[in-house]
C-alpha cells in the first residue's frame, strides 16, 4: 500500500511546487514600483488582455506581458504609417530614443532625458499604440528632470469593452 502512495505524493508534491512560480496572470496585487531602479525616465506595466471585459460578469483575461517597448521621440499620428488594424502601426517615422523589454509579469523601465515621448509595444510584428493625445500625438509620455515617470500600457486588440 505505501508504495502504491508513493507516485501519489510525487504529484501533489510537483503541482504545490508549481503553483509558488509567478503567475503572470496573477497581477491584480502586484506593487511594480518596488521594483524601479531608474532615477529618470519611465516605468510601468505591459498588460494583455483578451476576452469579454463588458460591466456585469466580465470573462476576460489580463495577463503581464514579456514584449520589446520602443520609446521615439513624440510622434504625430501622420509620421507613423497605419496598418489596416486600428491601433497598429508598420513604420514610424519619427527617431527612436530607446527600446527595453518588459518581464513575464509585464514589468519594464527605461532611463531616459527629459523631453517628450511617444511608447509602442512591439505587438505581432508591428507597432501597437491605443492612445493619443489631443494634438494626436501617439501614445505621449513627458520625461522630466530627476523623475521617473509611471505609465501603465495595455495591449487591448482582442478585448472588447
Amino acid at each position: 500500500m505505501k508504495a502504491s502512495l508513493f507516485p501519489l505524493f510525487l504529484v501533489f508534491a510537483a503541482l504545490a511546487l508549481s503553483s509558488c512560480e509567478d503567475d503572470p496572470c496573477d497581477i491584480e496585487d502586484l506593487d511594480y514600483s518596488k521594483q524601479v531602479t531608474v532615477k529618470q525616465g519611465v516605468w510601468g506595466s505591459c498588460i494583455y488582455k483578451e476576452g469579454d471585459f463588458m460591466p456585469g460578469t466580465p470573462t476576460g483575461t489580463a495577463c503581464g506581458a514579456k514584449r520589446t517597448i520602443s520609446f521615439f521621440e513624440l510622434t504625430h499620428e501622420s509620421e507613423a504609417t497605419e496598418s489596416e488594424e486600428t491601433g497598429f502601426y508598420t513604420e514610424i517615422h519619427s527617431t527612436l530614443v530607446g527600446q527595453t523589454e518588459s518581464d513575464e509579469l509585464g514589468f519594464y523601465e527605461i532611463a531616459l532625458s527629459p523631453g517628450d515621448y511617444s511608447v509602442f509595444i512591439h505587438e505581432e510584428g508591428m507597432y501597437y499604440s491605443n492612445s493619443w493625445d489631443s494634438q494626436r500625438n501617439l501614445s505621449p509620455v513627458t520625461v522630466t528632470l530627476n523623475t521617473a515617470t509611471e505609465v501603465h500600457l495595455t495591449i487591448d486588440h482582442k478585448a472588447f469593452y
